[in-house]
């Protein structure tokens, strides 16, 4: 075995050894990496040469440091270390090969690639155990006694190992995601064993460097080709080197975190072993049960939306290992507390993930959200369900809902009812879209009221709808509807009014609408007063569209400045106003209000 650390000095160095291989690894990744990506974009040669190319790199960057190491380790030829990084170059190489030719098997033959598959990562392991990657003693739970395991040191250390690998060999089924894993999981096995230097040999850290620098140099690689660089050859080596981390580092004293670190370091890979070996045992009876991935993908997790939920799903069950690790030194039952109550979050994390990312298209016009009909229309649909509501003539009624008008109408019966009896209700705001993504519902667009209001003046001028526009302080609504005349020229507005006009003065506002005849009423009042309003005198105006639009006249009359692009691209431009008008942060309490209406709405259902 590699000597262990017994004073800071020797910590410092195996630190900077580790940073120095992995940084080598890193660039050997990124520089093999780029030339497998180069050759493949130039279209020099067929896409298994990227399979295999890619599967090169890993095998050049993870073998080469090692050999790095061996070369200026300065060891005898019998020492320990030298075995043991033999050992490990061999059984990359090894691996790398035996995944070549699992990968050429045809399917008819899964059991000889599955035992194949067995016989090499055992023999791997059995080697890495006889040259000195082994357990030597466990710590009792809930006792100070340590027991040497003797004979059962390398069995034990062997079984250990090709769970371990086989178990991450399981990432290979999503594109990248050894890569992704494989990183973030070095780094939780090297904070565990930094965390007891004094039980640490240098093996584990700088086995952490190297797989953290070889798998952070070709992910970016990989995840710009769109497809798969690396194959189950890639997953089986950088398995082998996660399972000797795990055996050489500081927590192998303690029979709990032996146990409980790797496996949370590798989450996601044991959980999809979990399911495929359930849907093994049920699938004699004829039950078929899906994998975690594939669960995920009929979900609509696809692509790169399934790499990010399952790291990032990975990246908290890691979190959780390292906060284990850190409370090594307390009571067993409160180490216990912890994981469980950090373990359910990590359900609730996965849960949420796979419905915020999920890509599947509406199968319906309309969903429910907490009692509240919203529109699954995209844009296109949207307005030309605006122009069919025209041609009839008769009166209706399209509200923008957002986060606030979701919650004030769990609050408030009268809107709610007006929400549930409105023609069309489109979702005004990231809030909502998510809110609908949590509770199952398909919701693909936010139709959000201040570029409605801007699409309907441009269809207005190019059909020839009237429009009037009521709302807003005195000299806003004329301000916006010049401004949006400019911009969509033959606009017809018919008239103007501001919102903050007396009861006496309504009925003659009813009367002036009424007589201008527009097609379209916008309505600028804010939530729910503009609703109710409309609510009230739909019938009588007889307006073909009303909606409300909330502060969208003041945006078009320049009293307001929207977010930037790239803000509303990324969905926050409710804090960007925020931030601008600090007044408006009140308003921010109804996301955490309707996050717990939606966790509520989530419970029921269980």
């Amino acid at each position: 075995m590699l000597p262990e650390i017994h004073s800071q000095a020797a910590l410092k160095a195996v630190w900077q050894s580790a940073i120095v291989v992995g940084c080598v690894s890193f660039m050997l990744a990124l520089l093999c990496g780029g030339l497998v990506y180069a050759i493949h974009m130039k279209k020099l040669c067929e896409r298994r040469f990227t399979l295999f190319g890619g599967d090169l790199a890993a095998l050049l960057s993870l073998a080469a440091p090692i050999a790095l190491l061996l070369t200026f380790s300065g060891a005898e030829p019998a020492n320990a270390s030298v075995n043991i990084l033999l050992t490990l170059i061999l059984s990359i190489v090894l691996l790398t090969f035996i995944g070549w030719l699992i990968v050429l098997i045809p399917k008819r033959m899964h059991k000889v690639a599955v035992l194949l598959r067995l016989i090499a990562v055992a023999t791997c392991a059995t080697l890495l155990a006889l040259s000195g990657i082994s357990f030597d003693v466990v710590k009792i739970p809930l006792t100070t006694k340590f027991v040497g395991l003797g004979f059962f040191a390398i069995p034990f250390s062997v079984a250990w190992m090709a769970l371990l690998t086989i178990t991450f060999q399981m990432t290979a089924r999503v594109p990248c995601l050894s890569l992704g894993i494989g990183a973030i999981s070095s780094l939780t096995l090297s904070f565990a064993a930094a965390a007891l230097p004094q039980r640490m040999t240098p093996l584990a850290m700088l086995l952490s460097g190297i797989t953290f620098g070889a798998c952070m140099g070709l992910l970016p690689w990989a995840m710009m080709l769109g497809q798969a660089m690396t194959t189950f050859a890639t997953a089986s080596s950088i398995g082998i080197l996660l399972s000797a981390i795990s055996v050489s580092g500081a927590l192998k004293n303690t029979a709990l975190l032996i146990v409980i670190v790797p496996v949370l370091a590798l989450g996601i890979p044991f959980i999809e072993v979990t399911c495929a070996l359930c849907d093994a045992l049920i699938s004699k009876s004829g039950v078929k049960r899906m994998s975690l991935f594939e669960l995920l993908i009929s979900e609509g997790l696809v692509g790169r939306r399934l790499w990010v939920v399952l790291v990032l799903t990975n990246a908290y069950l890691c979190i959780i290992a390292m906060a284990l690790v850190a409370l090594v030194r307390i009571h067993f039952a409160l180490k216990l507390l912890v994981l469980l109550s950090l373990g359910f979050f990590a359900v609730a994390l996965i849960y949420a993930l796979s419905k915020l990312l999920s890509q599947r298209q509406p199968s319906r016009s309309t969903i429910e959200l907490l009692g509240i009909p919203i529109s699954t229309l995209g844009w296109e649909q949207t307005l030309e369900r605006i122009m069919q509501f025209i041609s009839e003539g008769t009166p209706h009624m399209i509200v923008t809902a957002d986060t606030s008008a979701i919650v004030r109408a769990q609050e408030d019966e009268e809107f709610k009812r007006i929400l549930r009896g409105a023609d069309l209700v489109t979702p005004d705001g990231i809030g909502v879209v998510m809110a609908a993504r949590l509770l199952g519902e398909v919701l693909t667009q936010r139709i959000s009221g201040v570029d409605l209001m801007n699409r309907l003046c441009a269809l207005a001028a190019e059909k020839g709808y009237r429009v009037f526009f009521l709302g807003a302080k005195n000299g806003v609504a004329e301000l916006a509807a010049k401004r949006l005349s400019q911009m969509h020229p033959g606009l017809q507005v018919v008239g103007t009014h501001h919102g903050y006009f007396s009861d006496d003065e309504e009925r003659d506002i009813v009367r002036i609408i009424k007589e201008s005849k527009p097609h379209i009423l916008f309505v600028a009042m804010g939530i729910p007063k503009q609703e109710k309003w409309i609510a009230k005198h739909m019938s009588e105006i007889g307006v073909p569209v009303s909606i409300g639009v909330g502060g969208s006249f003041d945006v078009y009359a320049g009293l307001v400045k929207r977010a930037p692009k790239w803000v509303q691209y990324i969905c926050m431009e409710w804090l960007y106003r925020a931030l601008r008008e600090p007044y408006r942060f009140k308003r921010l309490i109804a996301i955490p209000k309707l996050l717990l209406q939606v966790a509520k709405a989530i419970v029921r259902r269980l």
